[in-house]
């Protein structure tokens, strides 16, 4: 499983840190993300802008190079946590979402639950909701329409929230 890392750190946004767990061990060797400025001399630029399909919702056509539709986590994403730092459970906590601000895999993006899918940071091409990855590796469609309060609680890494129906 994805071991979450710092969105931001050294200005990499969270996708450059999983690149191993995503079969482009290659790729983040070359980036180095962990041991390099994002913006430093050192960085292959044109690399930040490989196309990877992984990060990219089939729905939208946008053509942008190296585009992410998926936000992280603000919360998981704030600091290097081990998942065992996810006490509520990795089944009940989002690890990402799809977003329609348009970003780079590469670039710092994370998102947070304070309203709905498609109401706020979270949001997506798709009619009455949006996908969500928990930290256990499962994706949901979850509904814009979800309690906000449990949408809420699935955002949090040790809020001992109970989760309902989502």
């Amino acid at each position: 499983m994805v071991e979450p890392a710092q969105d931001g750190k050294d200005g990499w946004g969270y996708g450059a840190f999983i690149l191993p767990q995503l079969h482009q061990a290659s790729l983040f060797n070359e980036l180095a993300p962990n041991r390099t400025s994002r913006d430093g001399p050192a960085v292959d630029q044109s690399l930040v802008s490989t196309r990877l399909p992984v990060f990219e919702c089939p729905a939208v056509l946008e053509e942008t190079a190296g585009r992410s539709n998926y936000k992280g986590s603000a919360e998981l994403f704030a600091y290097e946590a081990p998942l065992e730092d996810v006490y509520d459970g990795e089944s009940t906590t989002l690890m990402l979402g799809e977003s329609v601000a348009l970003h780079r895999w590469a670039d710092p993006g994370t998102g947070t639950c304070t309203s709905g899918p498609n109401q706020g940071d979270f949001g997506s091409p798709h009619s009455g909701g949006a996908n969500f990855l928990m930290c256990d590796g499962a994706v949901y469609f979850i509904a814009d329409h979800v309690d906000i309060a449990t949408f809420q609680a699935l955002s949090t890494l040790a809020g001992r929230e109970v989760v309902g129906d989502f």
